[in-house]
């Protein structure tokens, strides 16, 4: 008996939920389920209840399949396990010591209509929906963009139910399915070299958002917001520290508004995304930027910088727009090519920027901190008040590690950035 037979049984025995080889967290990367069959608890919560593992007759017994059970009940606390051994089914004792012959699988004790509170099944649930909507556009012949396939599936994905394999509907959690949803973003689009580009990385992101330190509150703006990865990880920091904040969002790419607006659509706070041009139609008075502009564009026409001149380099440009968007005493985070720190054309800038406002950090990431490119970058943060020292690290292969919640090179810089006192030197 093959899986796919095994799931059928265990629908008809009424789980809704059968994943075969699930990759899951908290299991090692040697460890798959055979068949993994999901229920509800008795709080009404869907979770893995049972595991089924299938053998052949040439294995003898039943003793490394209860050894494999075991394994996986400790990890995942499933409830029923199964042995099925060339179409014959043998159920487990509780022990897991022994497994008699039973007909098949045993319905789930609670029925099988529980809410989801996994992310991690719910994201493979997204995912499992897309690559099977992708596979049909690529049997029928179509071209595949990875962000036009997310944005026509993932409204359907955030409306508080997923569809599994068997057709049931699986009731989610809104804030499970909005983490799912940018996960499987992230997890889909790394998988294509044309859309990776478009996607923040999550560490850069968090980072991001933890360089806000206590700026994190009030209207937070991401002129360049593409799919919204740094106002998401905004929103997780605001949520986590009890801080009120109203998320914009504003980029020119009507698609990439279209997958940041669902998203917005399930965030834990107020949230909008708007198609726009970040160069001549922001809001301004905003508490926190934290953006991402396009690195090494070039602009069509010349864009007027804070200090008198002109220019159409669009990584100047873009700094100049996050710092004309602020209030006083507001705070910009951005990610920005490296270029910007030494380029001829940006030195009477970079002096102006120095004399006018405080250039709180310059924080240098290598290459692998911008998808899709083979650049590194700089994150920078400036506040709008009077020149104080700047903090300056350049990062290394560890830079994950630096950048991570309690990583030195994050915490040296955060206690820094919230020293507003500093005098300049």
């Amino acid at each position: 008996m093959d899986e796919s037979a095994i799931r059928t049984q265990l629908n008809d025995a009424g789980y809704a939920l059968v994943q075969v080889e699930p990759r899951l967290q908290g299991l090692g990367s040697t460890i798959r389920p055979d068949v993994l069959a999901w229920a509800a608890d008795n709080d009404g919560v869907l979770v893995p209840w049972a595991v089924v593992e299938v053998k052949h007759r040439q294995v003898a017994g039943h003793s490394a399949a209860l050894r494999q059970l075991a394994t996986i009940r400790d990890q995942l606390g499933t409830v029923d396990h199964y042995v099925v051994i060339d179409g014959e089914w043998f159920r487990a004792d509780r022990g897991l010591r022994t497994a008699t012959p039973i007909s098949g699988p045993v319905s789930p004790a609670n029925g099988a209509d529980g809410v989801l509170q996994d992310v991690s099944l719910a994201t493979s649930l997204i995912q499992e929906r897309l690559w099977n909507a992708a596979n049909r556009r690529r049997h029928d012949g179509q071209r595949l963009d990875s962000l036009e396939l997310f944005a026509d599936l993932l409204p359907g994905s955030l409306s508080g139910e997923l569809v599994a394999r068997s057709g049931h509907t699986v009731r989610a959690d809104r804030d499970v399915l909005w983490r799912a949803g940018r996960r499987a973003l992230t997890a889909f689009t790394s998988q294509d070299k044309n859309t990776d580009l478009f996607v923040s990385h999550p560490a850069i992101a968090r980072a991001v958002a933890e360089l806000a330190g206590d700026a994190i509150s009030g209207t937070v703006l991401d002129p360049f917001c593409g799919t919204g990865e740094f106002l998401w990880a905004a929103a997780d920091r605001a949520v986590a520290a009890s801080r009120s904040v109203e998320l914009v969002g504003v980029d020119f790419s009507s698609q990439m508004i279209e997958i940041a607006s669902s998203l917005a659509s399930a965030a834990p706070v107020p949230a909008r995304a708007i198609q726009g041009n970040a160069y001549s139609e922001l809001p301004t008075d905003v508490d926190l930027v934290l953006s991402s502009p396009p690195l090494g564009l070039r602009l069509p026409t010349q864009h007027e910088l804070l200090n008198g001149t002109s220019t159409k380099d669009g990584d100047l440009a873009s700094i100049d727009v996050a710092i004309r968007s602020l209030r006083s005493g507001g705070r910009a985070v951005l990610q920005i090519s490296p270029g910007v720190t030494f380029r001829a054309n940006g030195e009477a800038y970079r002096q102006f920027l120095a004399e006018n406002v405080r250039v709180a950090a310059l924080i240098g990431c290598p290459r692998g901190t911008v998808p899709g490119t083979g650049t590194g970058s700089v994150l920078l943060v400036i506040d709008k008040l009077p020149p104080t020292k700047t903090f300056v690290s350049q990062l290394g292969e560890d830079w994950e590690d630096q950048l991570s919640s309690g990583g030195a090179a994050i915490t040296a810089a955060v206690a820094h950035l919230d020293d507003k006192t500093a005098k300049a030197t």
